[in-house]
């Protein structure tokens, strides 16, 4: 048995202060507070931000939004012109976003609950409000493009520039605008009044 001197007891009692130590440490927890400004102004990561937000808003215009006529192609899908939409859709690189607008959610909404209103008897209310339900499956498989801040932005200048378009329209304009989304509509002529706007229909042969 090795023998203990004061040299090695003090070695061993300060190791063992230092395992205490660390056991007893607190755990720090996680805070993202304590990183913000931690980059200064840096230019490299300014150039990394301007690198990502470019990778960002490439994806954005890479979107299509469908507008309510070729949303009720795809309800229909057995018609000639749900057929060839489906197919142009079939056809878009599995990473491309399929979306609505907010509005067309609102507008296919607000046809169910009119037709639910004016029904008086309950057992003829059966049919749609089934069908209502299906409307929230339906959407529930599409990117839904919200009316945001940004968008409420882009509509009021629209709107100060007069142009000849309905509320609802002009609402749906704004938001695929601020999104850089393809807009497929068989409204072309009117939604080709909006500067920048991109719109193609997709229901034609």
């Amino acid at each position: 048995m090795d023998q203990i001197t004061l040299e090695s007891l003090a070695r061993r009692v300060e190791a063992l202060e230092r395992a205490l130590n660390q056991q007893m440490k607190p755990v720090r927890q996680k805070d993202w507070r304590r990183v913000v400004g931690m980059f200064g102004d840096s230019e490299f990561m300014k150039q990394v931000d301007a690198a990502g937000r470019a990778i960002r808003e490439a994806e954005r215009a890479e979107a299509q939004l469908l507008d309510t006529d070729h949303v009720s192609c795809l309800k229909y899908p057995a018609s000639e012109r749900g057929v060839r939409l489906t197919q142009k859709l079939d056809a878009l690189p599995a990473e491309e976003e399929v979306g609505v607008t907010v509005i067309t959610v609102e507008e296919q909404m607000r046809g169910w609950l009119a037709t639910i209103a004016k029904e008086k008897s309950v057992r003829r209310q059966i049919t749609p409000y089934r069908e209502l339900a299906d409307l929230f499956q339906f959407f529930a498989e599409f990117t839904i493009a919200l009316l945001d801040e940004r968008a409420a932005d882009q509509f009021e200048a629209l709107r100060a520039n007069k142009i000849r378009l309905g509320t609802m329209d002009l609402k749906i304009a704004a938001i695929a605008l601020v999104n850089q989304a393809l807009l497929l509509s068989a409204n072309r002529r009117d939604f080709e009044r909006v500067s920048g706007l991109h719109v193609e229909n997709w229901l034609e042969a």
